[in-house]
């Protein structure tokens, strides 16, 4: 038996929701025809791609090879349908794209390369920069588009906006760490241990006022402007922290394992997307970069 594009599909979306529920919703699917998949796919690999818990799922090693060859896969399926469609001219041109800085490690060059493999006239142009500068660059001219979190924006009456992915908020432990073997945690439960706050890209700012939101004063021990800083103390049991899967890796650099979890309450996502300027066209470079994500935005985005 072989494995089919509809498996590596709901794999995907399993690898991103951390849910066999959440990840059904995600695909339109119910969550037994999901669990058969996913089920399927192992017996065929002969591997066990996640760890069920009862917090959720977690990639195991295999399951973190595989994610790396699927969004490939997906990549290059993609990239088959659009070199076979018909096309009237290339499209050409420049770009000026902005982006913040966490989202330049995360999301961006995969789809840059991809841009540049299906339309290779395109100039891109790129600027790094916090979320608030980028809302600038958009409204006065000087950016096309900007990759940045959707979630965050301030001046979105007057900016358009395409949310691509939606990333949960969940707690990050060191293995064997209490809050991760304990049957379920709330947001008050994290208030007795140390907390390290991840700066970059306004995260601690939204940590922060989650906190509040739930009359909660956390005990910050440390705030970094690096995910592997954050990381690293975490996994070696020096504090925890609340993070968006966006950023989560199992293991450090040292080969240290950060569990995470969900928590009780439901915490806001954090939404990752682009925007440009409400009124102004897109010429045919930006709309070509703007599609290469279109078809990955959730519904309701």
């Amino acid at each position: 038996m072989a494995f089919t594009l509809k498996q590596l599909r709901y794999f995907l979306a399993a690898a991103e929701a951390g849910q066999v529920s959440a990840a059904a919703r995600a695909v339109n699917v119910s969550q037994s025809a999901m669990t058969l998949a996913l089920r399927d796919l192992e017996a065929l690999l002969g591997v066990s791609l996640f760890e069920r818990k009862p917090s959720g799922l977690l990639l195991t090693r295999e399951g973190h090879a595989l994610l790396a060859h699927a969004r490939a896969i997906q990549d290059q399926v993609s990239q088959a349908f659009a070199s076979v469609r018909k096309s009237e001219d290339p499209v050409a041109g420049r770009l000026k794209l902005g982006v913040t800085f966490t989202l330049s490690s995360y999301f961006l060059f995969p789809k840059l390369a991809q841009l540049r493999r299906a339309h290779p006239a395109i100039d891109v142009e790129l600027v790094e920069a916090d979320r608030p500068e980028l809302e600038a660059m958009l409204l006065s001219g000087a950016i096309d588009l900007a990759l940045l979190l959707t979630s965050n924006l301030e001046r979105r009456a007057e900016l358009r906006t395409l949310t691509f992915h939606r990333s949960p908020r969940r707690l990050w432990t060191a293995a064997g760490h209490p809050l991760a073997v304990q049957d379920s945690v709330r947001l008050a439960d994290l208030a007795d241990h140390p907390v390290v706050l991840l700066k970059a890209d306004e995260a601690g700012r939204q940590a922060q006022s989650i906190w509040k939101r739930h009359g909660i004063r956390p005990q910050v021990a440390f705030e970094s402007i690096s995910i592997e800083a954050v990381r690293n103390m975490v996994a070696s049991g020096l504090a925890i922290t609340v993070l968006s899967d966006v950023v989560y890796r199992p293991w450090t650099v040292d080969g240290l394992r950060v569990e995470r979890r969900a928590l009780v309450e439901t915490l806001p996502t954090l939404d990752v997307g682009m925007a440009w300027r409400k009124g102004r066209r897109l010429d045919r470079a930006a709309a070509a970069f703007r599609a290469l994500f279109a078809a990955e935005t959730p519904a309701g985005a």
